[in-house]
């Protein structure tokens, strides 16, 4: 599906809310999330992850924005780490392109279980994910 984001509506894609990534199953918030990351503007985004920053059962979802294979720029990953607790160990395990497997306990401070399991399934390295 996130391959495919390209394909969606930029309206459809502005439809993507903080409320939206609270309300919905962990999977889908972390895919809507990708989305978002993948296809909104930076000051869009940066409203997106501010309040999902302000949400502790979500607040792993900012490390999706984080993701290398996104290509964020250095402007953007040092506005997005500054909605992080400072220095969390999780930012310097994502800064490297994750080479090595995390376990729940890198990021169990930034979500409820879930969504954690599901932000490290796509983070972690492993097969190709699209």
């Amino acid at each position: 599906m996130l391959v495919e984001s390209d394909m969606l509506d930029a309206a459809v894609v502005g439809q993507i809310t903080t409320d939206l990534l609270a309300t919905r199953a962990a999977s889908i918030a972390v895919m809507l999330t990708l989305i978002a990351a993948r296809r909104m503007d930076l000051d869009k985004r940066l409203d997106l992850a501010r309040g999902t920053s302000a949400n502790p059962r979500r607040r792993a979802l900012i490390l999706l924005m984080l993701w290398p294979a996104l290509e964020p720029c250095e402007y953007t990953k040092s506005a997005f780490k500054r909605l992080l607790p400072d220095n969390h160990p999780s930012l310097a395990w994502v800064n490297a392109g994750p080479r090595e497997n995390a376990e729940d306990a890198l990021i169990d401070d930034l979500g409820d279980p879930a969504i954690c399991r599901e932000v490290l399934s796509w983070l972690n390295p492993g097969e190709a994910k699209s």
